[in-house]
């Protein structure tokens, strides 16, 4: 990342960490990293620049079907992942990423999330992995068809009728899925209160740098500060930074 792409983000990265610490009390704040998440929805929810038809249950039985076509086709080629990628199976790769670092931490975050399609693949999510801590979260949102479907996937229960095709073939794309390779995955965690006091005083030292000094003082302060080294990064290459 540049000098000035990360002087920008040191100040906008304070501002996405209170956007998505503002929406919780203490007891209710978020676990994982606000801009991990919208990484993973997005993954998710949005193919070749159009949202996922997953709101509707006729659409996405239609992609959920189709999904699973192509990952039977592919199979050859979900084994080899990540060695090997291939571009009709960019969204089984973002299930699996989501699907490798999710636990009931995640799905909570998700729910709790600012806007409905976090919640959207919250259920899908847990339609894929059903685990009885799943269910309280989505309890709290239930009375969507989606979050219905994911509930009674994770109780035993069968689904609706009109929902039957559509949960069996989640059910073959839980098994397709299965055929990758299990690699560890992981997200950042919000910022500590400590991690949170060190990017105020990073802040304020480059806003004092920048005004007293100009963009060269102040971009010299930015190596090795917490919002550069940890904050600034997007979820790929924090990723590619901590390996």
């Amino acid at each position: 990342m540049s000098h000035r792409l990360a002087f920008r983000s040191l100040f906008a990265s304070t501002r996405r960490h209170a956007l998505a610490t503002s929406r919780f009390g203490s007891s209710l704040a978020p676990t994982y990293y606000y801009d991990d998440l919208v990484y993973l929805v997005k993954q998710g929810c949005v193919t070749q620049g159009r949202f996922t038809p997953l709101y509707n249950a006729r659409g996405a039985r239609r992609f959920v079907a189709r999904q699973l076509e192509i990952g039977r086709d592919c199979v050859g080629a979900l084994r080899d992942y990540p060695s090997l990628r291939i571009d009709p199976l960019e969204w089984h790769y973002a299930c699996l990423l989501s699907l490798r670092v999710l636990d009931e931490a995640l799905i909570t975050d998700l729910i709790r999330g600012p806007w409905w399609v976090e919640t959207v693949w919250a259920s899908f999510l847990a339609l894929l992995d059903p685990r009885p801590g799943f269910a309280e979260p989505l309890e709290a949102v239930s009375g969507d068809w989606l979050v219905d479907a994911a509930l009674a996937e994770i109780r035993g229960e069968a689904p609706a009728p009109e929902l039957r095709e559509f949960v069996e073939a989640t059910r073959a794309l839980r098994e397709v899925l299965a055929q990758a390779p299990n690699r560890p995955a992981s997200l950042r965690r919000m910022p500590t209160p400590e991690q949170r006091a060190q990017l105020d005083r990073e802040r304020d030292a480059v806003r004092r740098a920048y005004c007293e000094d100009g963009v060269a003082a102040a971009r010299a302060l930015l190596p090795g500060t917490v919002s550069q080294t940890y904050l600034s990064w997007t979820y790929p290459e924090w990723v590619q930074a901590t390996r």
